[in-house]
């Protein structure tokens, strides 16, 4: 089981900035901002750089560095013009744009650069339009930055190591729940705005991605608690345990902890 002393200070922290959707002030100097729905697509797409897991890589040298450093090792092939380098690292070139556009959606007009110090490449973050005031993030900072953002923008990710034959398996298991039923991001859309009466579309797109989807999932989770509350006043279903609340709290638990029973000590 993973580390979760940095998700509970990040959570102690920050928590009233991210339960009211407002940016935080992180190092002091640096505004880290919640992305709003407008910016959907950009944010699930770039958002791998932070959720991949480096010890997929085919190369284990390079899979065991801390994920900073990762990620930014091929601006080394950018920076010295090195294009042969650049084009056989085809998917950590793919994460470190990502990486980039990320920044850019929750630094909005903060500066940045990549800069080389000792062997790695670390992220300089300006706090002023002048660049004469800013901080290098290192691959501890960058861990808790991390952590931030995910938060932040109401991700759900695990830090658990999962064998990749388990994590195929869980997929397909996946798949084959879904019954075909999958939720777009236009869907969503359309759920806040047929719960919240809204006909403005634009209204949600300037809501922050964490507050859509937890409006989301409560209604969802709301339908499906009437559906089943009314199922069994009725007298012709019976369920084996009560409905869960729909207002609750979700559970903590990973995706994976469902498929595993819990060991117990003799």
């Amino acid at each position: 089981m993973f580390d979760n002393t940095i998700d509970s200070n990040i959570e102690t922290l920050y928590g009233k900035n991210f339960r009211h959707n407002k940016p935080i002030t992180w190092k002091e100097k640096i505004k880290l901002y919640p992305v709003i729905f407008e910016y959907i697509d950009e944010f699930s797409s770039s958002i791998e750089c932070l959720i991949y897991d480096p010890m997929d890589y085919e190369d284990f040298t390079i899979a065991t560095l801390p994920r900073l450093y990762f990620l930014t090792g091929v601006a080394e092939y950018e920076y010295t013009g090195n294009i042969e380098e650049y084009k056989k690292n085809k998917l950590r070139v793919s994460l470190f744009m990502k990486l980039q556009m990320l920044l850019q959606l929750v630094l909005k007009n903060q500066d940045y650069d990549f800069i080389k110090k000792n062997k790695y490449w670390l992220i300089r973050l300006y706090s002023n339009k002048e660049k004469t005031d800013y901080i290098d993030i290192n691959s501890n900072d960058f861990e808790e930055l991390r952590k931030i953002i995910l938060q932040q923008n109401g991700c759900n990710y695990s830090d658990e190591f999962i064998h990749n034959d388990i994590k195929n398996y869980l997929d397909e298991e996946n798949k084959s729940n879904k019954n075909g039923v999958t939720i777009t991001f236009e869907d969503k859309k359309e759920i806040i705005m047929l719960d919240l009466h809204i006909q403005d579309e634009t209204i949600v797109d300037k809501m922050t991605i964490r507050r859509v989807n937890r409006i989301c999932d409560k209604s969802l989770s709301r339908e499906n608690y009437v559906m089943q509350t009314t199922a069994a006043m009725s007298g012709m279903v019976t369920f084996k345990q009560n409905p869960n609340p729909w207002f609750g709290k979700s559970s903590n638990n990973t995706l994976f902890d469902s498929y595993f029973k819990e060991t117990k000590q003799v």
